[in-house]
């Protein structure tokens, strides 16, 4: 495996920043969201099969589903919500799908480019999660496509978003 440190990166996240956070303002453990682009977003999906109830909203924007042969979706075949009650929203831009943006048509490395897109199938892969994630007892899931956005543009607009569903007044 190229990448790892997930676990402790988890460890950090759930017991560190948490209790600094707690200790600064007054937060409702119930309702909390975990947001993460592009390899936070797998990390965020990863986190959601370790722990599905540590958080009460996961937002994965982008995440990078196939990597490292998509060994997330071993992940996913085992998973198990049990009791947990939570939304999962996931995203891509308009051009993480399977075709170029605009700008990117001309560019000397188009053909690599495409040949990339068809090995990350960014819209494909987290929509084909979402639709899997919603399959379990307890979990909403649901996914968007961001119009004219690339993999780095879509960053504000999945940031805005996932405020919007986390602090959504129910």
């Amino acid at each position: 495996m190229r990448t790892g440190g997930g676990g402790e990166m988890a460890r950090f996240l759930l017991e560190d920043v948490r209790s600094f956070v707690a200790a600064k303002v007054r937060v409702n453990p119930e309702h909390q969201g975990l947001f993460g682009h592009s390899f936070g977003g797998l990390f965020a999906l990863w986190l959601l099969f370790q722990n599905p109830k540590a958080f009460s909203h996961w937002i994965a924007a982008s995440p990078a589903i196939t990597w490292e042969e998509s060994f997330l979706l071993d992940h996913l075949s085992r998973f198990d919500a049990g009791a947990a009650q939570a939304y999962v929203h996931l995203s891509a831009g308009e051009w993480e799908g399977d075709h170029l943006a605009p700008f990117q048509t001309q560019a000397p490395d188009a053909a690599e480019r495409l040949k990339e897109k068809a090995k990350t199938r960014t819209i494909a892969a987290a929509q084909e999660m979402a639709a899997a994630l919603s399959k379990h007892p307890g979990l909403t899931a649901d996914y968007e496509t961001y119009s004219g956005e690339n993999h780095m543009s879509v960053l504000p607009v999945a940031v805005n978003r996932a405020i919007q569903r986390v602090f959504a007044l129910s």
